[in-house]
């Protein structure tokens, strides 16, 4: 009987022989830029700004009331924004 193909399997390294192949020199950097993340950034920020704006208006930054969110704006629209028709 023949004797499997064993030539893709990794054998420890040999006495004296480095554990792992030296390292490939590092290679330039792409010439075109990465692409500017924005949108991330953006959102956040004016979460931070909208936050910033309510607690000045009187809403408590840790537990505001209804009553609170309300007078800040929290029902702008009115609740015929919300129907669904």
């Amino acid at each position: 009987m023949a004797e499997p193909d064993t030539s893709h399997v990794l054998s420890p390294p040999a006495a004296g022989e480095p554990a792992t192949p030296p390292a490939a020199p590092p290679t330039e950097r792409p010439s075109s830029p990465r692409p500017r993340i924005w949108a991330t950034p953006l959102l956040v920020g004016l979460n931070v700004v909208g936050f910033a704006i309510e607690t000045r208006l009187g809403c408590s930054p840790t537990d505001p009331t209804v009553p609170q969110l309300r007078a800040a704006g929290a029902e702008f629209g009115g609740p015929w924004s919300r129907e669904s028709g």
